[in-house]
């Protein structure tokens, strides 16, 4: 699907495996530590947003997933 407008997302995203953080171009830094139920696992939590960002739950929630998704690739899973 060429025409789709999020086709790019990845090229939003920036990858620090050191400091285990995810952050894209508007913004948005998330972290990720181990589970602590879980060695396997990892936790992801927003710790910088825009102070401009919109407080809309698909956008928020698909920036959520996005940040899950890279950090996830970056690790090689």
């Amino acid at each position: 699907m060429t025409n789709h407008p999020n086709r790019n997302w990845r090229k939003r995203w920036t990858v620090d495996l050191e400091a285990r953080e995810a952050r894209h171009i508007d913004g948005w830094v998330f972290r990720f530590d181990r589970a602590a139920d879980d060695p396997r696992a990892w936790d992801g939590k927003c710790i910088h947003f825009p102070p401009d960002a919109e407080v809309d739950s698909s956008r928020i929630s698909r920036i959520c997933r996005e940040a899950g998704e890279i950090f996830g690739e970056a690790r090689g899973k």
